[in-house]
């Protein structure tokens, strides 16, 4: 059997692919190299073209195409077929300088290698449809070289497919596991309708059939990795193909170069990722042993300060391929993950934008977290923000994007490095905008921005990130992003946007509720999300404009429909997870008795399903903020006379309505009175002029009275500070009895009790509201006092002014009583 390729081996060709949730560009194109053999095939004519096979001669493109313009009509006249393929091979080799290697990405390169294959491909399409073809690389190395140059047209694609599966495909069974695997790597780039001929059909069909004969095709790695990879990307291929080809990899692992292996550990993610192909255990573990090795011996290398031969050093792209790879075969409990980590991170200096972006993806989908990791991920994150600063035009969209949900996901311990990358990012984002995202980019990014807050202050999400919210909301709106969002994309922006405060133009909630698959696609937890945003956003739905308040509830409507299908869909159905429940019911609270009106229904069968879990002794689904929630909507119902004291029992147990409602109580007793939360500054700053108020025996004086009225001006008796109120579950900040047995509640509002875009940052948001009403239940109205923190802020400290505030504010409020 004949090789097809007698040359330097072939670098496989790894085309952009996705690793993540969705579509997008993932690992980058790898130059690839398919040397001929210059034998076989006729010979004719005389010419100073006549050893074009000859590497030597051709140093560049530029010269190739010279050469090819002059000669190939000669060479075609001549049925010079070997000839004619080893152009084809060169003109995917060579780059536009003498001893350079190919720029994929230079456009000049790009075009004079289409101009070569078209100038080729007239002279050959003639051969190929009348000569007798006798070897299966003279079809391909043409279709490789069309593959690799994205050059699909004037038929000579579909011929060459025709001329292998003639006969019953007597060519593939001449075919080497390298011809094979260019088939198939070929056929994974090409259009749709060449993929959907009969002749491509036949032509991977018959390759399946000698790849599972046995003893009749050697199986190189390179091959191996290069046929999985195109079953990945085609969604073709046999169950016992996936097998005997990995299994083939993991037998030739010890003779494997490190190139190969980290192809191969790519393409097997890659076929876990697009196809549900999971290995065998005993082959993942060969192969895997087999890197542990060459990293510890690299280690020790670096460490002697020796250089190991290429062949047996992985490069940075083949390190982030195997981490990529690990992460799509779900291998967090490798030993292989924490030596691979490391090892990418002491390349960092040398990744691409793209490798750095998918180690650390890959890192975040595998728990890389710890102080395990830490070095690692500082070295990959400061390597990115160094590169962002020199080359921004690197990375892309998708990069940065996935960056920064790693960074999210990982938290890391050490967030000095993980902010510097944030703020490069963000920078990045500014200058460039964001009308580029893809809508899984934009919400992604817009997750991982809100869950890396610039810190644990009362700014968390300070202005930079409020631009760069305003600018995805501007995006979200365009056409480009509804219509094709899923309902997991809007979920995911909705609650970037509730977790930043940052409130939207009520126009992208209508765009959202206009989106038809909300009602049959999307899951509890999306709408859950949803629900629980909108009650940070906008809280109680009376007090909103008309043109607001109608957006709103149009979109409540729609995820509130589809939560209830969701319920009723029972055992068959989804199982909302304790979070989406009580997220749920806590939001339609926070919106107020309209909306649990509108919801009754929904709100009953939420509540039942907390109920049969509270009865089946599933109590340890619920959290401490779970809880909590369930404690202020059974508050909000009890105001309208719907308590869960008042509901009845499910009748499924001894267990029911009650019984929860018993153990929220004691919930209230046990856990939210012990917890005690220290006070800031300015609530400190608050107490002490209340108490100075007190002291001083200075009082409130009532507005102007009228004839008969006998009412005194009212001191300040008595101040408590973080008083417990049983009723509320909750503490207030301070409580002030005034002369005569008035009480008032003194609350400081931070700026993490107001929204935090633009005109809406003196707004409450929806759970500052929710506190505000039901203490003003408890103390009555007028008796809620709101010291907020921009006129705080304005009194500069001084005492006697925080006083005098603080008097003109319990002044006001007698005043608004009259």
């Amino acid at each position: 059997m004949r090789s097809l390729h007698s040359g330097s081996s072939c670098a496989s060709p790894w085309a952009a692919v996705d690793g993540r949730q969705g579509g997008g560009r993932w690992l980058g194109e790898r130059r690839s190299e398919a040397s001929s053999s210059g034998s076989g095939g006729p010979r004719t004519g005389s010419h100073r073209f006549n050893r074009l096979d000859d590497l030597s001669a051709y140093p560049d493109l530029p010269s190739l195409a010279e050469a090819v313009a002059a000669a190939a009509q000669s060479w075609a006249d001549g049925c010079n077929i070997s000839t004619l393929r080893a152009a084809f091979n060169l003109a995917c080799k060579l780059g536009m300088q003498p001893d350079r290697p190919p720029d994929e990405d230079d456009p000049r390169l790009q075009e004079l290698r289409r101009e070569v294959l078209r100038t080729l491909a007239d002279e050959y399409l003639p051969l190929v449809l009348r000569e007798r073809l006798r070897d299966a690389k003279d079809c391909i190395i043409p279709l490789w070289a069309c593959a690799k140059a994205g050059y699909w047209d004037g038929g000579l694609a579909a011929a060459l497919l025709e001329r292998l599966v003639d006969g019953g495909g007597e060519l593939l069974q001449q075919a080497t596991g390298q011809g094979h695997g260019l088939l198939w790597w070929s056929l994974s780039l090409a259009p749709a309708e060449l993929l959907a001929a009969p002749a491509a059909v036949e032509a991977l069909r018959v390759s399946e059939r000698w790849l599972l004969a046995p003893a009749l095709v050697q199986l190189t790695p390179q091959g191996c990795s290069n046929i999985l990879l195109a079953a990945a990307r085609l969604q073709c291929g046999s169950e016992a193909l996936y097998r005997r080809l990995t299994a083939r990899l993991a037998e030739l692992a010890p003779d494997t170069n490190c190139q190969d292996l980290g192809n191969s550990f790519y393409a097997l993610g890659k076929l876990a990722d697009e196809c549900g192909h999971m290995p065998r255990e005993e082959d993942l573990q060969r192969l895997e042993g087999e890197v542990v090795q060459r990293l510890a011996a690299a280690r020790d290398a670096d460490a002697a300060g020796q250089v190991l031969p290429a062949r047996t050093a992985f490069k940075p792209q083949g390190l982030s391929n195997m981490l990529w790879g690990c992460a799509k075969l779900a291998r967090a409990d490798s030993a292989l993950v924490r030596p691979l980590a490391e090892a990418v991170g002491r390349k960092a200096g040398r990744c691409s934008a793209q490798h750095l972006s998918n180690s650390l993806y890959a890192m975040a989908v595998l728990g890389c977290s710890g102080p395990s990791y830490t070095e690692a991920q500082r070295s990959l994150a400061e390597a990115a923000v160094r590169l962002l600063k020199r080359a921004p035009s690197e990375f892309n969209e998708q990069d940065l994007s996935n960056m920064l949900w790693a960074l999210a996901t990982l938290q890391p311990s050490d967030g000095s490095h993980s902010q510097a990358l944030v703020d490069a990012a963000l920078a990045e984002w500014h200058r460039r905008g964001v009308a580029g995202c893809t809508p899984q980019d934009l919400s992604n990014t817009a997750w991982a921005l809100a869950k890396l807050p610039r810190s644990a202050g009362p700014h968390p999400h300070p202005e930079p990130y409020q631009r760069w919210f305003k600018a995805a909301v501007q995006a979200a709106m365009q056409s480009s992003f509804t219509g094709c969002a899923t309902p997991q994309t809007w979920s995911n922006l909705l609650y970037a946007l509730g977790l930043a405060r940052h409130r939207p133009p009520h126009a992208l909630l209508t765009r959202m509720a206009a989106n038809q698959q909300l009602r049959t696609r999307a899951n509890g937890q999306a709408c859950a999300n949803g629900l629980w945003s909108l009650a940070i956003l906008y809280g109680r739905l009376e007090l909103l404009d008309g043109a607001s308040r109608a957006a709103v509830e149009a979109l409540v409507e729609r995820l509130a429909g589809r939560l209830g299908q969701l319920l009723r869909g029972g055992a068959a159905g989804e199982q909302l997870v304790e979070q989406a429940l009580c997220n749920s019911l806590w939001a339609l609270a926070v919106m107020g008795p309209g909306a649990l009106a509108r919801q009754r229904t929904l709100v009953g069968a939420l509540l039942g399903e907390v109920a049969r879990r509270w009865e089946a002794g599933l109590k340890g689904e619920f959290t401490v903020e779970g809880l909590t929630q369930l404690w202020h909507v059974q508050l909000e119902l009890a105001e309208g006379g719907d308590g869960l004291a008042g509901a009845p029992s499910t009748g499924s147990g001894p267990l029911g309505y009650a019984a929860l409602q018993k153990a929220l109580n004691d919930f209230v007793v046990k856990e939210l009175q012990q917890d005690v939360v220290a006070a800031t500054d300015a609530e400190r700053e608050v107490l002490q002029a209340l108490e100075a108020l007190r002291q001083s025996g200075q009082r409130p004086q009532h507005p102007q009275r009228t004839a008969g009225d006998s009412r005194q001006p009212t001191t300040v008796i008595s101040v408590w500070h973080k008083e417990w109120l049983p009723q509320l579950g909750r503490r207030v900040d301070a409580a002030v009895e005034l002369e005569g047995g008035r009480l008032l509640s003194v609350q400081f509002h931070g700026p993490n009790r107001f929204l935090a875009n633009g005109e809406h940052r003196r707004t409450r948001n929806g759970p500052t509201q929710l506190r505000d009403r039901q203490l003003e239940r408890m103390f009555g109205r007028g008796n809620v006092l709101n010291v907020p923190y921009w006129e705080w802020i304005q009194l500069k400290g001084d005492r006697a002014a925080q006083q005098a505030y603080l008097l003109r504010l319990m002044q006001a409020q007698l005043k608004d009583l009259l």
